[in-house]
């Protein structure tokens, strides 16, 4: 292959095969006909676009988010929709839809046009399988020991910030936090 030849192919390389045609690839974050879904075609989930308590008005999410604590949000999903499509995400799809979705689409509406600086419950099971060193000054400051320690993981669950994407594995459960629903398109 000639200087010419590798030049196209790693033009090719870089900008895609379609880029080359110039037709331009679709966007990997799209919003639904309707505007109520938010779809990240890479992974294949859809996102509920307003927090729940929150609808869709053409332009905006309107209303106040319901905030819910974990044990109500695992209720809720359950009963959202038939045979249990949507769900809460785990916290990297979450943190994923949070930092990656784009602010704005195409027609130049706000993707999740959300408050920001809300944290937001995942179904992610809080593990922690880590032992207690009972000297160690930070679990003795906690009063953590190896006695409790299984306890105390099943009072916290994990949350989600936005728009920062930072995840906190120690939020109580009974903590009143806002939701987003998503589920799978494949």
């Amino acid at each position: 292959m000639g200087m010419r030849g590798w030049t196209r192919w790693a033009l090719a390389l870089c900008v895609g095969w379609t880029g080359l045609a110039g037709a331009k690839p679709p966007p990997s974050w799209q919003v639904s006909a309707d505007g109520l879904e938010v779809l990240d075609t890479q992974t294949g989930l859809s996102w509920s676009r307003c927090l729940e308590g929150t609808h869709w008005n053409g332009r905006a999410c309107e209303g106040v988010p319901r905030l819910l604590t974990h044990a109500e949000a695992l209720k809720m999903a359950s009963q959202r929709a038939p045979a249990g499509t949507w769900r809460l995400p785990r916290v990297t799809e979450l943190q994923r839809a949070v930092v990656q979705a784009p602010a704005m689409n195409e027609a130049g509406e706000p993707v999740f046009p959300d408050v920001p600086g809300t944290w937001l419950w995942t179904g992610t099971a809080h593990v922690d399988g880590r032992p207690v060193n009972p000297y160690d000054y930070g679990n003795v400051q906690r009063g953590l020991t190896s006695d409790n320690a299984v306890q105390m993981n099943f009072l916290h669950g994990w949350a989600v910030h936005q728009p920062g994407g930072q995840a906190d594995g120690k939020v109580l459960k009974r903590q009143r936090l806002a939701v987003r629903w998503v589920r799978s398109t494949r």
